[in-house]
């Protein structure tokens, strides 16, 4: 994919923004013992609105920094808005990618956010015309790094619910195709594996819950509050399990805080140091 570069109008899909690394990248994978998943969860209720990303690639900074309000949410019992636009330029920053409108992996947007932090929605607020412009000094004076936060890849199915049980939502990076994005826009429910088409798009959205007796996922979209259900919808685990990417389903959240959890090969801030490292070259292998 040859890069593009905007100006001052970007161009994008609203169902995109999403790279998948050709390599599995460097960072710790969040392990659990056995037991402790419920079968049914749903933790749409501490989160605040959900945002329209436009036509800016930022699905996956949107995603992170969702799952950033949503902590803030738990400890201080209030909701804040936070500035997906401030993660989205930092994370492109590790990616190589500053002044573009570009897509990128799922893992460098909770990398940026660790590495910079990210401040309110009121000091960098979502304009699409601003997308290449650095935030200002005070938006970065603003920003909190916020230790407890720790991001982590998640290997297996089982490991996801039992992150969401644990009160952990989910980043996850996904081709799945238009067909079926078109249909959730109307119902809140994506159709089954094999009933909808089109072209893929490299998207990365939030699962917040799960619904073992139904069989499908309750997700987080940041195309705004008229998509599907108030901007949340329902993936079949059929659907899932064959266009998600494996590699690069995220636990973002106070990982410590885990009861019955290990992280292992690797730390945090290792792989954020790799990240601002080879990001760059991660990113171009990806395109």
């Amino acid at each position: 994919m040859a890069e593009e570069t905007y100006t001052n109008r970007p161009k994008g899909d609203p169902y995109a923004g999403a790279l998948r690394p050709v390599a599995q990248t460097k960072a710790p994978k969040l392990a659990f013992k056995a037991g402790g998943r419920e079968y049914r969860v749903d933790l749409r209720n501490k989160f605040g609105p959900v945002i329209d990303q436009g036509e800016l690639n930022s699905c996956t900074c949107c995603a992170t920094v969702a799952a950033v309000e949503y902590l803030f949410a738990k400890r201080e019992g209030k909701w804040l808005m936070m500035s997906p636009l401030f993660v989205y330029y930092n994370a492109r920053k590790i990616s190589g990618m500053e002044m573009t409108n570009a897509p990128i992996l799922a893992a460098h947007a909770p990398a940026a956010l660790l590495a910079w932090g990210v401040c309110d929605d009121d000091h960098w607020p979502y304009d699409l015309n601003r997308f290449n412009t650095p935030p200002p000094n005070e938006a970065y004076r603003n920003a909190t790094v916020l230790q407890a936060v720790q991001f982590a890849r998640l290997g297996s199915i089982d490991e996801i619910k039992a992150s969401l049980s644990a009160g952990i939502p989910a980043m996850f990076g996904s081709n799945i195709p238009r067909g079926y994005y078109e249909a959730a826009e109307r119902t809140g429910l994506m159709p089954e594996l094999g009933k909808a088409s089109g072209p893929p798009s490299g998207h990365a959205m939030l699962i917040v819950g799960y619904d073992d007796g139904a069989r499908h996922w309750i997700v987080r979209n940041s195309v705004g509050e008229r998509f599907g259900e108030k901007g949340y919808l329902r993936i079949p685990y059929s659907l899932f399990d064959s266009h998600v990417w494996n590699e690069d389903v995220w636990a973002i959240g106070e990982l410590e805080k885990i009861g019955q959890r290990t992280l292992i090969d690797g730390t945090v801030s290792g792989a954020v140091d790799d990240f601002q490292r080879n990001g760059a070259a991660q990113t171009q292998s990806a395109m």
